[in-house]
């Protein structure tokens, strides 16, 4: 199987200060009323006032919970009063809270129609909720009510991405760049989206654009090694990764993803080396015991792999890809039962052809013809070399017979009809389905940032100069 490396977004911020930047707050203080000449002391609305700039300044001290209570006295005292709807919105995005955070914006907007940053705003909550369809639209309204900043159509393009709407994503970062020309964040994510695409000589080109304006970009070192790694071309992905390594030394996935190129060029001891710094930054990475497990099968330690697999379906019990390579390790070990319930599992999970490819497999080891036929030719239909996945298990047809102690049938052995490729690792073969997990986990599982990323993150989102 051709080996695939992740790529990574460099705009999935944890960081607390981008809400501070891409959701303002309305942080003009509100005016206090002039009492008229009949009315003795402050009116509802000049306590609602005070009260909504005191909670600012909550809010500015990151002290939501209180932020939140003196919006909430104010809007008793104003309940019609947007400003304060809107700012209490922006206390709720910041603990996580983003459907309050939605029915405030939602507020804000049938008191004020035409309030553009509650619909700017608003977007980014269903960003953050992954509803990708409410948050275009959102910005799209924000756009027309001319709110059309670099972030809008940033997140925008993102969300597009997320739903693989690739050519509006593109659009979108191409209008963030006519703000910004000099914003190498946008030659990242459209290299992403070429890449998502396929087209890795395009990335290539975008990350090297990127590089020229930002020559310390850490994601563009990390995204372009892994097109290089999708092409092939393992020792220039390991060049990238380890620039990457270089600007931000705690960058887990970069050392993750290297050790795929390291696996892939047989330098199984460093790939080892590569999975263990990745774990002590980050033991909680289902994914990277799955490969760590791959690797010992390449070496040689089932056991060890098998205990690997465990780590991982403890840590993600619906981690399709631990069943199928801890399958490949059960019937490596002559334990073909336990292999096939383990392919049963990761096919209940999702369809997958090396899961159908080695289930077939392993139905050849017991002679059961009629089952290992459409296993195999599913795999072949879903786009598995049939002969790559049968030289994982043996030097050839012959050998495979010899080491059975069976005799295929004619179909079968022209199914599986050996072609001149190299053997398949198991390493290898579970690398393939590192960029697919990539593409089903939520972008805050990618939210490495380049070791300046909190103190810069205007620079990294906006392209403002760095401090």
């Amino acid at each position: 199987m051709a080996i695939t490396i992740p790529v990574d977004h460099p705009t999935d911020f944890s960081d607390p200060g981008l809400l501070e930047q891409f959701c303002p707050i309305d942080s003009k203080r509100l005016p206090l009323e002039e009492p008229a000449p009949s009315t003795s002391g402050e009116s509802s609305s000049d306590k609602a006032a005070v009260l909504n700039n005191r909670a600012n300044d909550h809010l500015d001290q990151k002290d939501f919970a209180s932020a939140i209570q003196e919006y909430k006295q104010a809007l008793r005292l104003d309940p019609d009063n947007a400003t304060i709807y809107f700012n209490r919105a922006r206390a709720y995005l910041e603990q996580g809270e983003y459907d309050l955070a939605i029915q405030d914006y939602q507020q804000t907007l049938t008191l004020d129609p035409n309030y553009g940053n509650a619909y700017r705003n608003r977007a980014f909550a269903y960003f953050r909720k992954s509803d990708y369809e409410n948050a275009i639209r959102d910005f799209g309204t924000a756009i027309d009510l001319g709110f059309g900043d670099t972030g809008v159509y940033m997140y925008r393009g993102h969300a597009y991405r997320n739903i693989s709407i690739y050519s509006r994503a593109i659009h979108d970062y191409n209008q963030a760049l006519e703000l910004a020309p000099d914003y190498a964040a946008s030659y990242v994510n459209i290299g992403i989206v070429h890449y998502l695409k396929g087209d890795h000589d395009n990335a290539i080109m975008d990350y090297d654009k990127a590089l020229s304006l930002e020559p310390d970009n850490a994601y563009a070192y990390f995204n372009r090694g892994a097109s290089y790694g999708a092409k092939g071309d393992c020792d220039r992905a390991i060049q990238d990764y380890t620039k990457a390594l270089t600007l931000h030394p705690g960058y887990v996935y970069a050392y993750f993803a290297r050790s795929a190129a390291f696996s892939s060029k047989g330098d199984l001891d460093t790939a080892l080396e590569d999975l263990n710094k990745t774990l002590r930054l980050d033991p909680s990475i289902a994914l990277v015991y799955v490969v760590r497990g791959a690797v010992y099968i390449d070496k040689g330690d089932l056991d060890t792999s098998v205990e690997d697999f465990n780590k991982a379906l403890d840590l993600d019990p619906d981690c399709a890809e631990a069943y199928t390579v801890r399958g490949v390790a059960h019937s490596k070990r002559g334990d073909v039962d336990l292999a096939i319930q383990d392919y049963d599992q990761a096919l209940s999970l999702k369809p997958d052809k090396a899961a159908f490819a080695n289930r077939g497999i392993a139905w050849l080891h017991r002679s059961e013809w009629e089952r290992a036929k459409p296993d195999l030719m599913t795999a072949r239909n879903m786009g598995m070399n049939l002969s790559e996945a049968f030289l994982a298990w043996c030097e050839s047809v012959e050998d495979f017979e010899q080491k059975n102690n069976i005799k295929l049938p004619e179909d079968i052995r022209e199914m599986v009809g050996i072609e001149e490729v190299p053997p398949m690792s198991g390493a290898s073969s579970v690398l393939e389905i590192f960029h697919k997990v990539h593409e089903s986990c939520p972008d805050v599982d990618w939210n490495d940032l380049p070791s300046d990323g909190a103190k810069n993150y205007k620079h990294y989102l906006y392209g403002w100069p760095k401090e």
